[in-house]
């Protein structure tokens, strides 16, 4: 298999994280799991630029990336976990109010912020598909 191995582990809190989800993008996409040490493994990945990504039920890692791939394995990558929220909804378009197919929720590092009526105001916005 041409190309090279990209490996490393998963962490929480210091600790290795068995059967988490990672995830290579790039010029191809593939999902691993890790082992019981919290170590994974991409055999055969090209050169170019790819981003990886870990995840359980409970917890998500920052998008590590971009990582250049030049013809040597890169290893000791390090995926750390920290507490993830879930949201769930429908992305509605402001002027037509018609919901929009495919739309993408991107959200910065940081929590939603109370409105004085108590609730809370999203800090996420959508982008229509395609325009990422």
């Amino acid at each position: 298999m041409a190309g090279v191995t990209v490996s490393g582990r998963v962490l929480r809190d210091g600790t290795a994280v068995a059967k988490a989800r990672v995830s290579l993008r790039g010029s191809r996409s593939e999902i691993t799991a890790t082992g019981a040490d919290g170590a994974f493994e991409f055999e055969g990945v090209g050169d170019g630029v790819v981003y990886l990504s870990a995840s359980t039920d409970e917890a998500a890692s920052e998008v590590l990336g971009p990582v250049t791939i030049a013809g040597a394995p890169v290893s000791d990558v390090v995926l750390t976990l920290s507490p993830a929220v879930k949201v769930e909804g429908l992305v509605v378009d402001l002027v037509a109010r018609k919901p929009i197919a495919g739309a993408v929720v991107l959200s910065p590092q940081r929590a939603a912020t109370p409105t004085p009526t108590g609730t809370s105001r999203s800090l996420a916005r959508a982008a229509r598909p395609g325009s990422t």
